[in-house]
C-alpha cells in the first residue's frame, strides 16, 4: 500500500499529539480504495417526513440517516463524511474538518431527491 506523505494532512491537536500513524495509514488506505472506484463516491440522499437517508452507490453498506424532519446539506455532508471515516476505520477522535488533503483526494458528491 502507497504511503501518503504526513504533511498531507493537518495534525490534529489530539491530546497534545499528532494524527496517529495507524489514522494516517487507514486515510491512506481509504484513498486507495476510493482511488480504484474512481475517486468520488456518490451517495443518494433521499429525505421523508420522518427524516432523511443517505446509501453509497460504489458501496451499498456505507448508509447513514437521521431523525432530523428539514436535515441542512452542510448536516448531511457531515454525516456522510463522518459514515465514511468509520467505514474505512478511520479514528472518530480526528474530527473530518480536521483532515485536510490535497487536490487530488477522493471525495464524495450527495444527489438529493
Amino acid at each position: 500500500m502507497k504511503k501518503i506523505p504526513e504533511e498531507n494532512f493537518k495534525h490534529a491537536s489530539l491530546m497534545g499529539g499528532r494524527i496517529p500513524s495507524s489514522s494516517l495509514d487507514a486515510i491512506a488506505n481509504m484513498d486507495r480504495i476510493i482511488g480504484e472506484v474512481g475517486g468520488t463516491l456518490h451517495f443518494l440522499v433521499t429525505t421523508e417526513e420522518d427524516g432523511w437517508f443517505a446509501e453509497c452507490n460504489e458501496f451499498p453498506a456505507i448508509i447513514i440517516g437521521g431523525a432530523e424532519k428539514n436535515p441542512s446539506t452542510e448536516l448531511i455532508e457531515e454525516r456522510i463524511r463522518d459514515v465514511v471515516h468509520c467505514a474505512f476505520n478511520i479514528s472518530s477522535k480526528i474530527p473530518s474538518k480536521d483532515i485536510i488533503r490535497n487536490e487530488s483526494t477522493p471525495s464524495f458528491k450527495a444527489l438529493y431527491v
